[in-house]
């Protein structure tokens, strides 16, 4: 029986060590509370509570003792701290199985909008996160020191994240004729899965669902399929697009999706609970 670790799970790796154990794997997960480690427990998922600060406070090696180790944090440095994030992921590095293969999960958000169809080779270093850093730079360092298989994910939807509740704010969604890049999380998580049971081992993927409606479209029928008041668009500024091709993965896995089509997903209910 293989065993799987999984640092960070949350909205997403939860689901996945689940899944995973359905598959007859071992797997091992972490989160950072322990009242979260009980939820972990119940899915029967080997629970640690780590919190990498960058170095974890005490000892954990036996969750970096694995066949596969699926890294899912989200880029983050402290203030004053330009380095905390990097730091973390050398550590985990350090600390994984020499023999350990990884999936890093990281974002389409490599990309620029280049106003075209995307290409794996696009990437581009100038692409940040949220909190800045360099998503590229993040996936060049995991693959430095570690057998790594790189997944960048498009936009995640799923249970708890609702495309009808994006924009309720008052915000106004720019770029109304766009198309949107987005990928239900079961997708993803079947994604993982594939990588794993296929070996598909120091390779880099990008995904999302292969239909690509407008914004306009899909954010106004998200947001009637939940009575909410429709989003407010701007039809003038745009900050370019990109359209993020599925084809590489499926062509490589043989990949079948479970919600290929975002509209006709906005009537599943069970792809929201």
């Amino acid at each position: 029986m293989q065993t799987i670790s999984i640092l960070g799970c949350g909205w997403l790796g939860l689901p996945l060590g689940a899944e995973l154990v359905r598959h007859g794997y071992y797997v091992k997960g972490s989160t950072r509370s322990k009242e979260r480690a009980k939820v972990l427990y119940d899915n029967d998922i080997k629970a640690y509570v780590i919190d990498l600060i960058p170095l974890p406070a005490q000892p954990v090696q036996d969750f970096f003792e694995c066949d596969v180790l699926v890294i899912n944090m989200p880029p983050r440095n402290r203030e004053g701290e330009s380095d905390f994030h990097s730091n973390q992921l050398k550590y985990i590095c350090s600390a994984v199985s020499s023999t350990a293969q990884v999936i890093l999960v990281s974002s389409t958000g490599v990309y620029p909008s280049i106003g075209r169809e995307i290409l794996v080779n696009d990437a581009d270093p100038n692409c940040v996160s949220r909190s800045g850093i360099s998503l590229l730079e993040i996936e060049q360092l995991v693959r430095k020191y570690c057998s790594t298989t790189i997944l960048r994910a498009a936009g995640l939807i799923g249970p708890g994240r609702h495309p009808g509740r994006f924009f309720t704010s008052g915000k106004v969604v720019k770029g109304a004729d766009q198309p949107v890049n987005l990928i239900h999380q079961q997708d993803i998580i079947y994604a993982i899965i594939a990588i794993i049971k296929q070996n598909q081992w120091r390779k880099t993927f990008h995904l999302a669902a292969p239909n690509h409606p407008t914004k306009k479209d899909f954010y106004l029928k998200s947001a009637k399929s939940l009575n909410r008041p429709e989003p407010k668009f701007d039809l003038e500024e745009s900050n370019g697009f990109k359209i993020i091709n599925p084809t590489q993965f499926v062509e490589a896995t043989d990949f079948s999706f479970r919600y290929p089509d975002l509209m006709s997903a906005l009537d599943e209910k069970e792809a929201w609970v």
